[in-house]
Parts: C-alpha cells; structure tokens; sequence
C-alpha cells in the first residue's frame, strides 16, 4: 500500500481551509496525521474564517430546522431547495417521549439545544456531528429548573472560551465551556427578555419586552448593559419589530417597524451596527415595503444577506420564507408537523407538535470538546 504524501501543514492550511466541511470530515480518514491537522484548533479557526467571510465562492450559511421526525436544512441560497437531512443528534441522558428540543442559540458553527423545558443542554456541531451534553445546572448550583426561560450562545476571544447564557428574568445563569462549570448571577432588577440571544462582537444582545431597548452581555467582563441605539426609536412612530434581533454576519441587525399611516404604507426599516458601542455606526441598509401578500409583524427574521438581498425569515404558518430587498416572496419552505410519536421513534429526543424551531448557523468544523 503506498504510503500518504508528505505535504507541508502551510502547504496542506492553504490548500484544506478552503474545501467545504462535508470534504474535510471525509479527508478525517485519509491517515492519523490528516485527521490531527484537520482537528486541530488551529486549522478549525483558520477555516473557519474563510467559511464566515463574503466570498462568494464559499457557502456555509444553513437554516437549521427542527422537524417532528428530525432536522432538515437549507442553504441561504435562494435558487438552492430544502434539503432533508439524518444528522448524527447527539446522545442525551433523557428518552422522554413529552421531551423537545428548542434552540438556544448557534455560534461559529455550534448550535446550543435545550431538551426537556430545558432540563439538559447540549452543545452540538451538527456539520460534524460532535456534540458535549453540560452538566444539568438544576444539579450543580441547586437551584430549581428554569420552565419559561431564554439564552444565547456566544464566544469570549480573551480566552477562547465559548459560553452558554439562561435566564429566566430573575436569575442569569453564565456556563463556560473551557471551565465546564455553571455560575448563578442575581439580576437586580430582571432582564426582561422573551427571546434568545443574538452574538455579535464578544456579546449577547436581546430585545427588552414591551420596551423600546436593547440589552447586551459582555462575555469578558460578564457585565449586563443598555446598549446605544439608533436614533429612530426616539421616534413615537418607530418600534422594534417582534423578533427583531438577528446578525448580519458578526454584526447586530435591527429591525423597526413602521405602522400604517395615510400618507405612508408602513413597512421594516433594517439597521445594522457597523461598529460595536458606537451609536452614530447605525446604518441603515434595507427597508422593505408593506405588502398585503405577508404580514410583516410577527414574523421572527432569521437572517439578511446584504450582499444578495435577500431576507430570511420564519413566520407562524410554520413556513421559511425567502424575500428580497422589495418584500417579495422567491421561496417557501413549509414545516409541517405531526402528533404521532412513532415517526420519531428512532430519535432520543422528541420535537414538540405545535412549535417550529429555525436557526442560522456556519458550517464549521470547531468542536464543542475544547480538549479536542
């Protein structure tokens, strides 16, 4: 058997961060060496910025869909169709049939799942496969399970850590990946939140309820802070759009919706945060007309792609819609659901019936092992 071509690793970094998540998986098993490289902290960060950058000859953005007998994905491409798919869903310590998986938030290609109210999390790259199940915090802080709560997951650069946010008004519970350890912090006067968090820039960002802010966590510091906004919410005429938050790239995206008036057909207005803490860096780079064909106020965006125009969203119909800049629908994905628990009978965790769950995420090959 002819042994494996000695390559150089800059030679190999050059050549490999450019070939799609799927290839390198393969290439894993080329020989032990090959597989180290590629596992490498050092190669999945490299690759992973090539993966995240504008170029178009990369694609790597996917909307993760949960489903009552499984996942299934699309690319955030508009002439690509939905694709179903059997991903390896990582082992957990409960087989409820009354359990389902929310998400809770997705980072440099990890997805964080909360399964059973949630009772377990599990960070999980579903690119790869791999998957870490944290401790339950119910057990490790004694404190009472979190029923009615939201979170974010995000990545701490001053020490290579990613961490994984819960809270559920009251209480804020902060879990570090490289110290596999939860820590309870009091909330003085609660956080208001009713959805999960949006990473951008070493932070988490949530929507108060039923007030016009924006609230961030810094993940260095572990500080709890309004953040600056745009002007226009000043404005009585402006309020943020429901499910307002969501990236655009590494940047915090707004949407503010504008009612019905005489003299004006309403619409959203998206505003992106070009520079973190810095008020004047809102910019505003689409706004999309009202139109009779969709109702534009409870839809929750997913993602807008500044660079094609076109906006990504889930609305109640359980649907994945695609738009362009004008507000007019290129595509749809319909979710649709069942009650019967034997379709799911080869899954170790069950996807509620009456709840559709879509998030965006990066391929990557980063391991939610850091020890890997």
């Amino acid at each position: 058997m002819a042994r494996p071509i000695d390559v150089p690793h800059d030679i190999l970094d050059e050549i490999l961060s450019r070939l799609p998540v799927k290839s390198l998986v393969r290439f894993k098993s080329v020989s032990k060496s090959w597989s180290r490289f590629i596992s490498s902290p050092p190669f999945t960060r490299n690759h992973y910025r090539r993966a995240s950058s504008p170029d178009p000859e990369i694609t790597a953005l996917k909307i993760l869909i949960s489903k009552p007998d499984g996942f299934r994905f699309i690319d955030c491409e508009p002439s690509r169709l939905p694709v179903p798919v059997r991903f390896r869903f990582p082992q957990t310590r409960t087989r409820d049939i009354h359990d389902h998986v929310r998400f809770f938030g997705s980072c440099h290609g990890l997805v964080c799942l909360g399964i059973g109210n949630p009772r377990h999390l599990v960070l999980w790259n579903p690119s790869t496969g791999d998957s870490k199940t944290l401790p339950d915090y119910y057990k490790v802080l004694s404190v009472p399970a979190m029923r009615n709560c939201f979170g974010g997951l995000g990545y701490d650069p001053s020490c290579d850590d990613y961490k994984v946010i819960l809270t559920d008004n009251s209480r804020l519970l902060i879990f570090s990946l490289r110290k596999n350890s939860w820590r309870n912090m009091r909330v003085r006067n609660g956080t208001g939140v009713l959805t999960n968090g949006v990473y951008s820039n070493g932070a988490l960002y949530w929507k108060n309820y039923g007030e016009e802010r924006i609230f961030g966590f810094d993940l260095k510091s572990e500080r709890l802070y309004e953040m600056p906004q745009p002007d226009l919410v000043n404005d009585d005429a402006f309020y943020f759009h429901t499910g307002s938050l969501f990236g655009v790239g590494e940047r915090l995206c707004v949407a503010c919706r504008k009612p019905i008036t005489n003299d004006l057909r309403g619409g959203i207005e998206f505003w992106v945060r070009m520079k973190p803490g810095v008020k004047e860096s809102w910019t505003k780079i689409h706004r999309m007309p009202k139109h009779n064909r969709w109702s534009c106020f409870w839809n929750s965006f997913l993602y807008l792609l500044k660079r094609k125009g076109f906006i990504l969203l889930g609305d109640p119909q359980q649907e994945i819609r695609t738009y362009d800049a004008n507000g007019f629908g290129l595509q749809v994905e319909k979710t649709m659901f069942c009650n019967d628990p034997s379709r799911c009978k080869d899954w170790n965790a069950r996807f509620h019936p009456h709840r559709h769950e879509a998030i965006v995420y990066t391929e990557s090959l980063i391991s939610p092992n850091l020890s890997n």
